[in-house]
């Protein structure tokens, strides 16, 4: 939406929450806005859980991930008023996992980065934990079956 394009790092995205911080909360209420109806009107076609994708949090830091994208999310989720299960997804976001389980979400859905026993241990046992797979062992066979079938055709 800011930059017209994914790009690595997302400089200029950052560039406008740092120099436009008012600015940007405004443009991720107006967003929050936006999807709630959206969200309601898929729960209200028959969905009985929604999924939020947040893959460009990981990119920031604690305070400012809890500072702008936090209230965000929060703002959907609590604009549902608990009408459906809430899974929340964070890409690259280990470093902010402790933040992202105040979101009110009911699932944290976590990428393949995160150490499900160690997460558990920090977040404790009230919110359901998803995800967690490499991508790469979705599309590549295991070396234990590339091994023992090496010599069979």
């Amino acid at each position: 939406m800011v930059e017209g394009k994914t790009k690595e790092g997302f400089a200029t995205v950052k560039s406008f929450l740092y120099h436009e911080p008012k600015t940007f909360r405004e443009l991720l209420h107006r967003i929050a806005q936006a999807t709630i109806p959206y969200l309601k009107a898929q729960i209200a076609a028959g969905a009985t859980a929604v999924q939020l994708f947040d893959t460009w949090c990981g990119e920031l830091n604690l305070q400012d991930y809890e500072d702008f994208a936090l209230p965000a999310v929060q703002e959907i989720i609590a604009g549902l008023s608990g009408s459906v299960p809430v899974i929340y997804y964070t890409k690259a976001s280990q470093h902010l996992l402790s933040a992202v389980a105040r979101s009110g979400a009911n699932v944290l859905s976590v990428d393949w980065r995160v150490d499900l026993a160690e997460i558990r241990k920090a977040l404790g046992p009230k919110i359901a934990l998803q995800g967690n797979v490499d991508p790469g062992r979705l599309v590549w066979p295991s070396r234990e079956n590339s091994r023992s079938n090496s010599g069979r055709h």
